[in-house]
């Protein structure tokens, strides 16, 4: 199954190239079948559109523009893909209002340190990927493959799974300790300084940290305790 940031790569780049939902709706469920399993690649996903839905020179290089865009963007930045097009909701879905249970489900228990780390660590994976693309790829498989030291088994268990769906929308235990915390974001920077040496991973962790102190969280925990 593709991880969450190239389904959006996809769905915002078929929507730039048009507004008919169900030509979005049928050349989306084409890559899903077809491309979605094969790591992401812009000029494969275009070519195999071309064929699938006849498009013109006109749609092509729209298309193969608003891909590399959102390739450039982080998860965050790029809309999720609505029901409708996933087969997984009905065509109100994109505008449906926030329910009462999705109100009940933000205001669980959370600590600053639990929201600041996951956070940074999100952050720090988007930036990761800009930076290199194919050095991303083989971290996220490094992670997956459970290489973060000094962890308890269950949240390297929950740092490997999150890794093995795409590095997208981390959630760490709401009971998870500051010192815990730290040392996962230590891990994490020692792990990618093995592919992209600790320069970069440097300016990476000062971009992941400046834009978590826009957090309200960051009033009750400094980011900076991270590192």
């Amino acid at each position: 199954m593709a991880d969450q940031l190239s389904q959006r790569i996809v769905y915002a780049g078929l929507r730039r190239m048009t507004e008919n939902r169900s030509v979005i709706k049928s050349a989306y469920g084409h890559w899903l079948k077809e491309l979605s399993n094969q790591e992401f690649d812009v000029l494969n996903v275009v070519n195999s559109l071309v064929d699938f839905l006849d498009l013109s020179g006109n749609e092509k290089k729209t298309l193969m523009i608003a891909l590399h865009s959102a390739s450039n963007k982080l998860v965050d930045e790029l809309s999720p893909v609505p029901g409708v097009i996933t087969g997984d909701g009905t065509d109100e879905d994109e505008n449906q209002p926030v329910t009462q249970s999705a109100q009940n489900k933000t205001a669980e228990i959370t600590t600053p340190h639990q929201l600041i780390t996951q956070r940074y660590i999100q952050l720090f994976a988007q930036h990761f990927r800009k930076v290199d693309s194919t050095e991303y790829t083989d971290f996220r498989r490094a992670v997956g493959d459970k290489e973060l030291k000094g962890l308890d088994v269950p949240l390297t268990n929950l740092i490997a799974g999150w890794a093995n769906d795409g590095m997208a929308n981390l959630k760490l235990p709401n009971d998870i300790d500051e010192s815990v915390c730290k040392a996962l974001a230590h891990e994490f920077y020692m792990l990618a300084t093995n592919f992209i040496g600790p320069n970069q991973c440097d300016d990476i962790v000062v971009k992941a940290v400046n834009e978590c102190l826009d957090m309200d969280a960051a009033n009750r925990f400094n980011p900076r305790d991270l590192v």
